[in-house]
């Protein structure tokens, strides 16, 4: 008995440290990637900074509510397989846009970082609370934690890449995420069975809930804020005669 429940929290540490990893690399593209190559994707699709930027946001701002799929997606095919899936879909989209970054591959690129980003916020919370059961406010605090040191090493990465290649930073990034499938799989097929399951609830009664739209006013323009100063501060550094590299840095 004692040694199945040690079993049983060792598979629970794993796989909340393969969570705190999948939220590294939506946040390496949007506050990385993405801004530091501005220059160069702009130079390559002969368009404005501005065209650019519009394209982006407005891709974000019309996939990012399918994000909210996600508790009906884990409801049907369970927690583990949505996440596995979120992996699959960014990583896929990376390395689709690394390999053919035609004119249509940024919006594919934008529309899979999105969705699986928002699938992280909702499910990965769920996920982190019911794996550290007994410390639930530290394994949701880990988890933004590990988010924002992904937005802290975003540039880093884009940096090192952008000297040898300006799609490398895409490509070497695009293969972490479906290794990360892998894993979720691995360690979380125990919790197909329902262990880590999505309950039912009324849509319509948080949607009449004050603190709900307080809390999304507060996030929404902390996210907003976040956007607009990683696209725009590296586009302005490389207007000032800084190197994309050393923009990043």
């Amino acid at each position: 008995m004692a040694e199945e429940a040690e079993r049983k929290r060792m598979e629970h540490r794993a796989l909340f440290a393969v969570l705190l990893a999948c939220t590294v690399v939506p946040a390496v593209v949007f506050s990385g990637l993405i801004p530091v190559n501005g220059a160069r994707m702009t130079e390559f699709y002969g368009i404005s900074r501005e065209r650019l930027g519009g394209t982006l946001m407005v891709a974000m701002a019309v996939f990012g509510p399918l994000g909210l799929a996600g508790g009906w997606l884990a409801s049907r095919f369970g927690v583990v397989r949505v996440l596995a899936g979120s992996q699959v879909l960014l990583g896929a989209g990376l390395l689709l846009y690394a390999a053919y970054p035609g004119i249509g591959w940024p919006l594919v690129l934008v529309i899979s970082c999105t969705m699986s980003g928002n699938a992280l916020v909702g499910i990965g919370n769920k996920a982190a609370v019911e794996l550290m059961p007994k410390k639930s406010g530290r394994g949701a605090n880990l988890l933004h934690g590990v988010n924002a040191l992904g937005k802290l090493a975003g540039p880093i990465i884009a940096g090192i890449f952008i000297g040898i290649w300006w799609r490398a930073g895409f490509a070497a990034t695009g293969a972490m995420p479906l290794v990360l499938a892998v894993l979720v799989m691995a360690l979380g097929r125990g919790y197909h069975r329902g262990e880590m399951s999505v309950g039912s609830g009324s849509a319509r009664g948080v949607l009449k809930d004050w603190y709900f739209w307080a809390a999304v006013g507060g996030f929404g323009m902390i996210a907003g804020a976040e956007a607009c100063s990683n696209f725009m501060l590296p586009q302005y550094l490389t207007g000032r005669g800084f190197s994309p590299a050393a923009a990043a840095y």
